[in-house]
């Protein structure tokens, strides 16, 4: 049984007393009419956080949607993740008939010829950590996602709408645990499957036809822009992470949270190790 206490949340809020202010989130939204475009340029405009938190092996946490799975925003990460040689590479998912998911939906097919291993967990995962949490007991958490160096929320934004919507990080978090132990999760996080960046992204609006990807290393931020974005209670959507972390101060750079034109991904600058930029966007160098 190992305590729930071996590794620091990212990132972490002034202990009790601190005079310290609280840090600023840096989130990247980029607004776009292409998906694997919008991830890639999000990422892009993060590369300098980015680079220093990507250590190996690396998860992807991937919530996979059956019917509107899209496996192009998993490949502009793992452009990321394999230019900057981390390892193993494990793209991993909690959701029912993942393996299936991987399948029908394109997500091999996309990634063939690339060093991946996809995983299953309720179905494929042989190892599970038992850790103890207070006034819960203990929970397993797949020790594939436990090991990891570096671990990837990749959210689908609908995900986020709706009844059942929940925020990327604690979806992320629910997705490692073992099936059987899901029910008693209580929100607060989980050190050891707690995101080191999250990537929340998808059509928005009416028809679908404009896409958006936000993207950070405070997944609670990520969280709050992206409720932001679709226009629910953004204190109600993020605040399931309780004692941990402050409300996080958050910088937005690339696209305004509020719509305009949709711009066309065009990948015309490189910006070196697969990393590419949309020579159209407005706001290159970031702002608050």
């Amino acid at each position: 049984m190992v305590p729930d206490r071996d590794a620091p949340l990212r990132p972490l809020a002034p202990k009790a007393g601190s005079t310290a202010e609280a840090s600023i989130s840096t989130v990247a939204v980029v607004r776009s009419d292409n998906r694997r475009g919008a991830v890639a340029e999000a990422l892009a405009l993060l590369d300098a956080e980015i680079r220093p938190i990507l250590t190996g092996p690396a998860v992807v946490l991937s919530h996979l949607e059956p019917r509107r799975a899209d496996p192009k925003p998993l490949s502009s990460l793992l452009d990321l993740l394999l230019s900057a040689v981390v390892g193993e590479v494990v793209v991993a998912s909690g959701c029912s008939n993942a393996e299936t998911i991987f399948d029908r939906s394109g997500f091999r097919k996309e990634c063939w010829g690339r060093a991946v291993r996809f995983l299953d967990l309720p179905r494929d995962e042989e190892r599970w950590r038992t850790i103890e949490r207070p006034g819960v007991g203990t929970i397993r958490l797949a020790e594939t996602v436990a090991s990891a160096g570096c671990r990837i929320a990749l959210t689908p934004i609908g995900s986020l709408k709706g009844w059942h919507g929940m925020p990327a990080g604690r979806r992320a978090m629910l997705g490692s645990l073992h099936p059987d132990d899901r029910s008693r999760f209580d929100g607060v996080p989980i050190r050891r499957a707690w995101p080191d960046l999250s990537v929340v992204e998808g059509p928005i609006g009416r028809f679908g036809s404009e896409v958006v990807a936000i993207a950070g290393i405070d997944p609670t931020a990520v969280d709050a822009v992206a409720a932001s974005v679709l226009g629910l209670d953004r204190g109600r959507h993020a605040g399931v992470i309780q004692g941990e972390l402050e409300p996080p101060r958050i910088s937005v750079i690339g696209d305004p949270i509020a719509p305009e034109p949709v711009r066309s991904w065009r990948p015309s600058l490189s910006l070196g190790n697969g990393l590419r930029r949309d020579a159209g966007h407005g706001n290159p160098e970031g702002g608050s």
